[in-house]
């Protein structure tokens, strides 16, 4: 008996852009082709998001300065940004692709 334990393909679309802190900034399609990998259509995929890095200003906020909650990956593939008013700056966010399976369940 063998068990083949793949992690979850996606493929990631966006790279930079600018968002208003004036509203959530939406950007479907940001994750497609998600697939819980061959013989794997049972398991659930979830994103975990997080801050990589941040420059921030005013200087002197906290991680996740820059907005007023962790940034979003909705199982649709949309990412969701909600910038604070009043910062601004630059962030790396990290996003990994999670499926509900044993072991080898991350993709980069």
């Amino acid at each position: 008996f063998i068990m083949s334990l793949d992690p979850p393909p996606a493929t990631l679309t966006y790279t930079q852009g600018d968002c208003s802190p004036l509203s959530p900034c939406l950007v479907p399609g940001f994750a497609l082709n998600m697939s819980a990998g061959p013989n794997e259509g049972l398991q659930r995929l979830t994103f975990d998001v997080r801050i990589v890095s941040e420059s921030v200003l005013p200087a002197g906020a906290s991680i996740g300065g820059l907005f007023d909650t962790l940034p979003v990956v909705f199982p649709n593939g949309t990412l969701q940004l909600i910038p604070k008013l009043d910062y601004s700056g630059t962030a790396e966010v990290g996003v990994t692709l999670r499926d509900d399976g044993a072991v080898d369940n991350l993709s980069p």
